[in-house]
């Protein structure tokens, strides 16, 4: 959401740099892979016995952070782009009651963008004081330029493994007050109840793990010239309390949960999901996605323009002018993409509201998507996210529900429209919405 970073990119793209720890020059994605069926896919990777409730709106989403805070009992871990105080530190009883029961022996770990959380940063002491260990992703300072285009994008809170909340929503005011009328910010959660949870949570040990060496290398020059005194207060004991899957009471949807880092791996796998999904749906079903950053991969283009060419209804609601939270520059890279799938007979729809639309995911025919995912190339090439699907048919009609009731507060895009702003955009902000793409 920083699209300065993308002049940063080009230059390392220049020069050669490569994707950091996965090693060397970034391998180049091939166009068309063979993936297995998306149901065969789904069989094979989910987990039975989830409960599964969506949090639409910011204050349904803070009364299940303050539940899930109060029911945790042994770890609760927080990996977020941003992890902000609502308001002052003092005022904010999320981060107030936090602090509390990290001080009874609650073991409580943030793992927090750095660009994302730096009004946060001054706080990091405090934090700590109170038994909190709070670890920054990717400083530019400490870990270096190479490491400055990735972001830690991912929103998760996880509780002894158990349960976890996931979607769009950070930690910070604009994500209290999200709803559809709010002027804004516009936002969707889900809460995971079942097995998932103790997934993500070894994602997240993995994660820590990673940055925690990364970042000790960078500041330290190595765990040798670290006192162990300082290591736990600022990175805790390296040993994470194992979780092990366990069914949700009455839980009985199945779910894959999924996590992409590029920073550390050079694998795809949301991205594969998205092209295995989009496959599977049949002619006269639909896609129905949300994609608040729409500058997705050429391969998922591809994907999307080749299902409305077999029959597949395509509707996509993105940000308009008017709601975007980013720069022009960004609508300009939307409508490139947004060309193809219009001239193909899809359907965009531009969010018409002063509030940002910031809610991820859809439907792909029989299978849901919820995450952070902004389903964009940013996503896949250089933000960590993670992304729940799962074919629960209450799931999904609730959310069907959700999109249906967005008509009013959008309109649609249409060829006329892309002409008419190509046009009017100067030469320079053309081209940079072109390198852009390469980012974003």
């Amino acid at each position: 959401m920083r699209s300065w970073k993308a002049v940063l990119v080009l230059g390392l793209a220049l020069s050669g740099a490569g994707s950091a720890e996965a090693g060397g020059q970034r391998r180049p994605q091939p166009p068309s892979p063979i993936l297995p069926a998306m149901s065969d896919w789904f069989h094979d990777q989910s987990l039975g016995g989830h409960r599964l409730t969506p949090l639409p709106d910011g204050p349904t989403l803070m009364q299940a952070r303050k539940d899930l805070l109060r029911s945790a009992r042994r770890t609760l871990f927080v990996s977020a782009y941003q992890f902000n105080s609502n308001g002052a530190f003092d005022d904010d009883d999320f981060f107030v009651e936090v602090c509390r029961r990290a001080s009874e022996g609650l073991e409580v770990r943030v793992l927090a963008d750095n660009m994302g959380t730096k009004s946060m940063i001054g706080q990091a002491d405090r934090l700590r004081n109170c038994g909190i260990k709070i670890l920054f992703f990717a400083p530019t300072v400490a870990w270096g330029v190479t490491a400055a285009p990735f972001v830690l994008h991912e929103k998760l809170m996880i509780a002894d493994g158990r349960a976890v909340i996931l979607g769009g929503s950070g930690f910070g005011e604009n994500y209290d007050v999200s709803g559809r009328t709010s002027g804004i910010w516009y936002d969707m959660d889900m809460l995971v109840e079942g097995p998932s949870a103790c997934e993500f949570q070894r994602g997240f040990a993995d994660s820590w793990a990673r940055s925690r060496d990364k970042d000790i290398r960078a500041r330290f020059g190595g765990y040798g010239r670290i006192s162990r005194q300082r290591h736990l207060r600022l990175y805790g004991p390296d040993e994470f309390e194992p979780c092990q899957p366990v069914s949700a009471p009455g839980g009985v949807s199945r779910v894959v949960s999924l996590h992409n880092n590029p920073l550390f791996s050079d694998r795809r796998p949301l991205l594969d999901a998205y092209e295995r999904a989009i496959r599977a749906v049949e002619p006269g079903e639909r896609i129905r996605l949300y994609a608040p950053y729409f500058v997705p991969t050429p391969r998922f283009t591809r994907a999307l323009v080749d299902a409305v060419k077999r029959g597949v209804q395509v509707d996509i609601l993105t940000n308009s002018t008017r709601s975007t939270d980013e720069t022009s520059i960004v609508i300009l890279g939307t409508y490139y993409t947004a060309q193809k799938i219009v001239g193909a007979g899809g359907r965009i729809w531009m969010w018409d509201q002063d509030g940002t639309m910031h809610r991820k995911g859809g439907i792909f025919g029989k299978y849901v998507v919820y995450g952070s995912d902004n389903l964009d190339h940013r996503g896949q090439e250089w933000s960590s996210e993670s992304v729940i699907f799962t074919d629960d048919p209450e799931v999904r009609g609730r959310l069907e529900a959700e999109m249906d009731a967005d008509g009013p507060y959008m309109e649609q895009l249409t060829r006329r429209d892309i002409l008419d702003h190509f046009n009017r955009e100067h030469v320079w902000n053309q081209l940079s919405a072109a390198f852009l793409r390469w980012y974003m």
